[in-house]
């Protein structure tokens, strides 16, 4: 496939399953051997089964999910964009209890396709400014003195 039909194939999981939630699209985007590379979520699991149940995942802890993405990249078998994830934490999240608070994440994810599926992801994103939005971990402290000025 050329690269601007792996574009299209990542935008309809973008526009139909993650921000739509029709997670009967997923046998027809991912690969059964599909594999998430995600640090935030280690555990996170690959396969049609795991891409349907993370995403299930971020619409049961949001009634009010949006997720954008821009700066789109396309190159070969690979594609990328940057997102932002606004919702207001309702639901429980990877073993955090609702808080009722409004969170916006940002992050960017990368897809490898290959005949026509998605085989592989990787994702990065800002899960510390998250937990600190949702309370979970408290703001970080100021910087350390500037060295320069001692």
């Amino acid at each position: 496939m050329s690269s601007a039909a792996n574009k299209a194939l990542v935008q309809r999981l973008v526009t139909e399953m993650i921000q739509g939630g029709d997670l009967s699209l997923a046998a027809e985007l991912f690969d059964p051997a599909y594999v998430a590379h995600d640090p935030s979520n280690p555990t996170r699991a690959g396969g049609i089964v795991g891409a349907t149940q993370f995403i299930a995942m971020l619409h049961e802890m949001a009634t009010d999910l949006r997720y954008t993405a821009t700066y789109w990249l396309a190159d070969g078998d690979l594609v990328s964009y940057y997102w932002t994830l606004q919702f207001t934490h309702s639901g429980p999240l990877m073993g955090v209890p609702p808080s009722g608070k409004a969170v916006t994440v940002t992050g960017i994810d990368m897809f490898r396709v290959s005949h026509g599926k998605i085989v592989e992801s990787w994702a990065y994103a800002d899960a510390l400014g998250m937990l600190q939005q949702m309370g979970v971990l408290p703001p970080l402290g100021p910087p350390p003195g500037n060295a320069a000025q001692s």
